[in-house]
């Protein structure tokens, strides 16, 4: 079922980072699994879910302390009867779209018969369910807790409807992945055959270049992640690379307050590099300046061509004045889009292939 998908782009559900999935070209949408952090208007993922048919979607509740205040979140974490209304609205969505997968979620302290009997009757109503344990140090000893809990009531049969998530969530090094935990979590799945198992990440950075200047950010996700991939290839374990999409979501607030204003800002994911480019130039919502960044970045030696994808050709257009151009939540789709679209571009020409195989030395933990 999940031969051909190589990447899982994780999103926090607004209409720009929705429409920026809707927007990949076949080469990347073919080879996608999006995974759906629910936080807001629950329409526009419907909305997605109609057009997305006949490809698996991860579809996980948001815990993340920047959602702590949705009305959304709260209702569909809230415990009651075994998280009735989560169940409730993920069956919802299971009648718009037949091949989302939930993701067990559980927020810190849900007390294990709550968490149990969620998984219960998800793992009877889902072709497969999926459970995120996040490594992150502030979180990891109650999530591991959570996955210990489920271990000790999954049935051996129901192993192969199982998909294990591992979130190092926010890295700034590679320093900062556990990796004894990773490894402890990939022994699990290999024990007890998981089906599929993806690593997460986010290295996009909280911080912004100074307005008129723009600065160069090394994505490092895949050095770790790739290290598992490629060294557990021939072991029979399917794991694949999974990031958030450059975003980060731990510090990154989708209700833009106009109050101060925002400064047009805008990345890119550089050709065959593992580097954003970081530009922001103007002042407060001077729009306008959007096109003096589309010209910067088209006009980087490293820019893969207009046709490239979907926020490529935008830009194009920003600039040629064929099209307004937009405000930051509009350029965050853009950012989304492309980075998506490169990362599948670096896998199709092998960037990834050697990460892990060429040094002799197993041995990962050291800056990037």
């Amino acid at each position: 079922m999940f031969d051909n998908y190589v990447y899982v782009p994780a999103v926090r559900t607004t209409q720009y980072n929705l429409l920026a999935i809707k927007e990949l070209y076949d080469n990347a949408r073919n080879v996608v699994i999006p995974r759906l952090v629910i936080r807001g208007n629950t329409d526009d993922v419907r909305r997605f879910l109609k057009e997305w048919l006949g490809r698996p979607t991860f579809i996980e509740i948001s815990t993340f302390q920047m959602d702590n205040e949705c009305g959304t979140c709260s209702e569909l974490n809230d415990p009651t009867n075994y998280f009735d209304t989560q169940l409730k609205f993920l069956l919802s969505l299971q009648q718009v779209n037949q091949d989302i997968i939930p993701v067990l979620n559980p927020p810190l302290n849900t007390k294990p018969r709550d968490l149990v009997q969620l998984y219960f009757k998800l793992i009877r109503s889902f072709e497969k369910v999926a459970i995120r344990v996040s490594t992150n140090l502030a979180n990891h000893s109650q999530s591991m807790q959570s996955f210990q809990t489920l271990l000790n009531v999954i049935d051996d049969d129901e192993f192969k409807k199982l998909i294990l998530i591992i979130d190092a969530g926010k890295i700034e090094s590679i320093n900062q992945v556990d990796f004894q935990a990773v490894d402890q979590l990939i022994s699990i799945a290999q024990k007890n055959n998981f089906p599929l198992v993806v690593l997460s990440s986010t290295s996009y950075p909280s911080k912004r270049p100074d307005s008129g200047t723009s600065a160069l950010h090394d994505c490092i996700d895949p050095y770790w992640q790739y290290n598992y991939i490629n060294k557990l290839k021939a072991k029979g374990l399917r794991i694949i690379y999974g990031d958030y999409s450059a975003t980060d979501p731990t510090s990154e607030r989708l209700e833009f307050d106009f109050n101060p204003r925002p400064i047009p800002f805008a990345t890119y994911l550089l050709d065959n590099t593992l580097e954003w480019i970081l530009i922001r130039d103007g002042k407060g919502m001077e729009h306008i300046k959007f096109k003096v960044i589309a010209n910067k970045i088209r006009n980087n030696p490293d820019y893969h061509g207009d046709s490239f994808c979907y926020a490529n050709k935008t830009m194009e257009q920003i600039e040629n004045g064929t099209r307004s151009p937009g405000n930051q939540a509009f350029w965050n789709k853009l950012k989304i889009n492309q980075h998506i679209s490169a990362m599948i571009h670096n896998h199709n020409n092998s960037l990834f292939s050697n990460i892990g195989l060429i040094n002799s030395e197993d041995d990962v933990d050291e800056d990037i």
